[in-house]
């Protein structure tokens, strides 16, 4: 089985607990300068997990779709909000069920690249352009290439509510890809508490497991190619959500882009 569709459940959202709203609610605002949204606008957020974004975007005022695979994702993410099922819905973002429908698309926190077969990332973004009204406006939030390569943390070891997280990280032999082991290993005390604080565990963290992220090392250069391609213009890259220029050393890749007609 694919890596994305076993990764991106519950295990995941132990994993990234630390990702709060706050920081959602920074980078949206940015994406609303970026892309130059105004209030009312129609925006698809592609591969939006638990919908940080997505709310943030709807409390500045845009009518915001997420779109996303996981089922454990989707339903974290229908907890927040009164009309959950007009703003969350399932699907795979190589066949998205929306056509010329949205002002603005955004794929964020590196919901980019996982495929095995390159050719489908190029589907993605030409779906994403067909989602598209003429003349819209998409942002694609993903990793620096050049700086992960070169800051690449092998091993970490961080415990979050009596769960050990253990991640083992590599470049691929071939040199295209970062891959990532993740083990979740709950900790006990001698009560047989494995929280060790007299808390219930979550049920996803009562034995020990393992999964894996993988996503392909897409450079600046090729990045903008790939989107060119789709059939957009590409407008600006950005090397953060402050609006930094772009270099080797900055903590993202953000392209934004204009759909061609």
């Amino acid at each position: 089985m694919a890596w994305y569709r076993e990764s991106f459940g519950k295990d995941y959202l132990e994993v990234y607990a630390h990702r709060d709203d706050r920081q959602g609610s920074s980078e949206a605002d940015a994406i609303l300068r970026m892309l130059t949204l105004e209030r009312g606008m129609k925006v698809l957020d592609v591969g939006c997990g638990t919908g940080r974004h997505s709310v943030s975007l709807e409390e500045a005022g845009l009518r915001v779709t997420g779109i996303d695979l996981s089922i454990d994702l989707l339903r974290s993410g229908r907890s927040r909000l009164d009309r959950p099922n007009d703003v969350f819905v399932r699907g795979d973002m190589r066949r998205l069920p929306f056509r010329a429908a949205f002002d603005a698309a955004v794929s964020l926190f590196t919901s980019f690249g996982y495929f095995d077969d390159s050719s489908d990332d190029g589907r993605v973004l030409r779906e994403i352009r067909g989602v598209l009204r003429p003349g819209g406006r998409f942002l694609l939030d993903f990793l620096n290439a050049p700086r992960v390569i070169r800051t690449l943390v092998p091993h970490s070891e961080v415990t979050r509510k009596g769960v050990r997280i253990i991640e083992d990280r590599a470049i691929s032999p071939d040199g295209l890809r970062v891959e990532k082991t993740i083990r979740l290993e709950p900790e006990a005390d001698d009560s047989g508490d494995p929280s060790g604080d007299g808390t219930e565990p979550s049920a996803s963290s009562r034995t020990a497991k393992t999964f894996r992220e993988s996503v392909r090392l897409y450079d600046k250069e090729a990045l903008v190619r790939l989107v060119a391609d789709a059939g957009f213009e590409v407008l600006d890259v950005f090397g953060s959500f402050a609006g930094e220029p772009h270099d080797d050393d900055t903590p993202r890749t953000i392209v934004t882009a204009r759909r061609l007609d």
